[in-house]
């Protein structure tokens, strides 16, 4: 038809433009009256040569340089349709790099620094709590320690201090005790009409003590002289010599029979038995009071320089009518 330009047919397969990699886009056929484009011959629409339709062209990602990995952004849907690459320090990116297990945000970073720091504390407290708990109760052990050991040096002061004024050292004979001792020597071996070294109490050198004919009993050398002249006595009145059971006692004697019998025997270092001036009659016999050997005692032995004392005499304080305590030396505990 003049004054048109010629088209090409359908089947003829569309030229691509010179000096481009991709195919052009072929020319659109004019639409034919009625508003529908003619079908080809045979019903459907020519297929290029391949069999397959062109694909629209992609754009080539650069190639990485040698030595490092080509890097692909991640491609997000654009509102419009489009796809735009995500962009560095976008918020969205950064949050699912975050989940995805990438560089966690600063605010993350000072929170588990915050949990490992309050951990941390919490394990010094688990650990320092009992330690110092330890550590109390050793220095409450060592005061209560310290404490007793003051009140154990105090009682020994005490006990040192009484031994020095009441029971000391070394004691010499009233002149009433020698004259005494000179006119009842008996015992020959024992050195009664010098001074007498008695020492603390319980604690006697073997030196100031003498054994009493009978029993065995001993007694400081001027009270054993004293108690030998008296049984010799007993013994013209009554042809025996008196019952005893019981004469000089150490400390640690003492203080087992004080803790038998605390209600009875005296603390060790404060008793006559300690000092080798006191002696018990048998409890059985001679000591019960009332008995001809205990009358004849009552009113004898002050003639040798032995006596019953008031709290221990019937209807004293303490009744121990068997107990009796040579008063002649005047250096005895009251």
């Amino acid at each position: 038809m003049a004054g048109r330009r010629s088209m090409p047919t359908s089947a003829e397969p569309a030229t691509p433009h010179a000096g481009t990699d991709s195919a052009a886009p072929a020319h659109r056929a004019p639409t034919p009256p009625g508003g529908r484009r003619a079908t080809p011959a045979g019903g459907r629409r020519a297929t290029p040569p391949g069999g397959r339709r062109a694909a629209p062209a992609r754009a080539r990602t650069p190639a990485a340089p040698r030595g490092r990995k080509a890097v692909t952004e991640p491609v997000v849907a654009d509102p419009t349709g489009a796809q735009v690459a995500d962009r560095p320090g976008d918020r969205r990116t950064d949050r699912r790099t975050t989940r995805r297990g990438g560089p966690a945000s600063p605010r993350s970073a000072r929170r588990s620094r915050r949990l490992v720091v309050a951990v941390a504390l919490v394990a010094v407290v688990a650990l320092a709590v009992p330690l110092g708990l330890h550590v109390q109760e050793r220095r409450q052990a060592a005061a209560e320690a310290a404490a007793l050991a003051r009140q154990i040096a105090a009682e020994m002061d005490r006990r040192a201090a009484h031994e020095d004024t009441e029971v000391r050292a070394s004691r010499s004979l009233t002149s009433a005790g020698r004259a005494t001792a000179e006119r009842l020597r008996i015992l020959t071996d024992c050195d009664s009409t010098g001074d007498q070294p008695s020492g603390p109490n319980g604690r006697l050198p073997a030196s100031a003590l003498c054994a009493i004919p009978g029993s065995g009993m001993q007694l400081r050398a001027d009270a054993a002289e004293a108690w030998a002249s008296l049984q010799e006595a007993f013994k013209e009145a009554f042809g025996r010599y008196p019952c005893v059971n019981n004469g000089y006692r150490t400390y640690a004697q003492q203080a087992s029979m004080h803790a038998a019998n605390p209600g009875m025997v005296a603390a060790p270092g404060t008793s006559n038995h300690g000092l080798g001036l006191a002696l018990d009659l048998c409890t059985a016999s001679d000591g019960v009071a009332g008995t001809s050997a205990w009358n004849w005692m009552d009113t004898h032995a002050s003639d040798y320089g032995w006596a019953l004392p008031s709290w221990a005499r019937p209807g004293g304080s303490r009744p121990e009518p068997w107990h009796w305590e040579y008063v002649a030396s005047g250096d005895r505990v009251s």
